[in-house]
């Protein structure tokens, strides 16, 4: 069976953040530490890192047969200095514009800055949590078309 709508656009978001290294021309490697979903604490050896989650997923009318998806994905980046989530920030807002309908399975994307936090452990690891909102459209009741 064929991928739905929004995992066609989650493996490309995937593709895309594991492309984020120094050789493709970005200004980070951080295209080397992607996970999807680790709950499990960030190792010094990991970072830099980017974790993302496709949490939410609303719904909207947009006639009869369509509806408007709005898919937040939830992504938090690691590092040891501020500097370098700066870098990793302007990484992943450069991978995004590349193509904002995630190979046409999308209408928009639109990258959203949450919070910046600092965490404490054993070492000291930066921490940025952004929202990425893609707007993409499915007929009511298939998620496939």
């Amino acid at each position: 069976m064929a991928d739905s709508i929004r995992t066609k656009i989650i493996s490309a978001m995937d593709t895309r953040f594991k492309g984020i290294l120094v050789a493709s021309g970005y200004e980070t490697n951080v295209g080397n530490h992607v996970f999807a979903w680790k709950e499990t604490p960030f190792e010094a050896s990991d970072l830099p890192a980017l974790n993302y989650r496709d949490r939410t997923e609303n719904k909207e009318s947009l006639s009869f047969s369509h509806q408007l998806n709005i898919l937040t994905v939830e992504v938090d980046i690691f590092s040891e200095t501020l500097a370098e989530i700066r870098k990793i920030l302007a990484d992943i807002e450069k991978a995004i514009a590349t193509d904002l309908t995630w190979s046409g399975n999308a209408m928009d994307t639109e990258l959203n800055l949450i919070e910046m936090a600092v965490e404490q452990n054993e070492n000291l690891f930066s921490g940025q949590k952004i929202s990425v909102i893609v707007f993409f459209k499915t007929q009511h009741g298939n998620p496939y078309a």
